[in-house]
Order: structure tokens, then sequence, then C-alpha cells
């Protein structure tokens, strides 16, 4: 409420409802984040359980921005236990299902299960590993970077469980095809699967 005195916004005249939202939203549109893990959770949630749209979207960006930045107030595995215990990595998880956000939805995946191993079986929980097979063949080169560079950390969560799943859909044949693409990421990325893998 401070934040919206200062910005001359009368508290008064904001509805409980838009008093829930604002801070969500200024978070997003690129707000301080707040020092709190919990806060931080409890300000994504709300935006990443609506359905697909640009501001969902932008969520996701703002998110994967957080998550990446090493300067971070927050600790990364502090962030991610936070974001594991409140729902948000299922929320993110089915964010790969449609864009848009599909990409920034990956880029949260990768840096949560590379953060914590109990973040990456909670994506797996969330078949995050079966909604990334069908991005690594994104006509979208960054698209598709991302979900490379998800797959190996989230299989990190549960490698035999996991293994059995990406056998079963056919993933195989899609990460060994990765190898000849033209991008070094993907191909990095594709091998540092299909290790994980075995």
């Amino acid at each position: 409420m401070e934040r919206a005195a200062w910005l001359g916004w009368r508290v008064q005249c904001l509805s409980s409802s838009h008093r829930l939202r604002w801070p969500n939203r200024c978070i997003v549109a690129g707000a301080i984040v707040p020092p709190s893990a919990e806060l931080v959770s409890s300000a994504f949630k709300p935006l990443l359980s609506q359905p697909p749209s640009p501001e969902r979207a932008q969520a996701l960006k703002a998110l994967s921005k957080v998550l990446a930045d090493k300067n971070s107030p927050i600790p990364c595995d502090t962030l991610v236990r936070s974001l594991s215990s409140s729902g948000v990595l299922a929320l993110v998880a089915e964010c790969l299902q449609k864009a848009p956000g599909q990409e920034s939805a990956a880029r949260c995946t990768y840096f949560a299960a590379r953060a914590d191993e109990h973040a990456a079986r909670i994506l797996l929980a969330n078949s995050a590993e079966k909604l990334l097979l069908p991005l690594l063949t994104s006509p979208d080169d960054g698209l598709q970077q991302w979900a490379a560079a998800a797959m190996a950390p989230v299989l990190m969560g549960d490698p035999l469980g996991a293994t059995s799943a990406i056998v079963s859909k056919g993933g195989v044949f899609t990460i060994v095809a990765l190898l000849s693409s033209v991008s070094t990421d993907v191909r990095s990325h594709a091998l540092d699967t299909l290790v994980a893998l075995c």
C-alpha cells in the first residue's frame, strides 16, 4: 500500500480485488522484487493461474528473470523451494502446454530444476518432461533451445521414471535428431539430455 500511496493513488479508492492485484502487476511490470520468497510466490501465483494470455506470458518472463538473477537478494534455491511449496512450479509446468509464454515457461523450468532436485521432482510430477518433448521440434529457435536446456535438469528429479516416460513417448528419437541441429547450444543440451537418460 505504501507503493500505491507513493505513486499518488489513494488507497481508499482501490477496491479489495484491485488491492490484491496491483502488487502482482507491479512486479511483472519490472518493479523491484520483494525480498521474501513467499511474497514472490504469492505475487506470481494468481497471474500464472490465468488462462493463456499476454499478461500470463509477461508474468512468466518476469519470473524467469527473477530465477536467473544471480544478484537477487533471495537465494535461488530458497525461492525455488517457496515456488514449489506454493504450487507455482506446477503452474509453470502447465504453462508449457500453450502459447504465449512457452519459452519463458521453459526458462523457468530450467532454472528451477537446476537449482533444486525437489523442484525437478515436482516438475516431473506435473509431466514437464512430456510437455517439453513437443517443444523440442518447435520452429522457434529460442523455444527449442530452452526446451532442450530444461530437459536434462528435469530428468534428474527421477532419472528412471523420466527415462521410461521419454522412451514410451518416442522422445529418444527427437533428442537424437537434435544432435544435428545448426545451433551449438541445442546440440549441447541434447547431449546433456541423452547423458541424463543413460
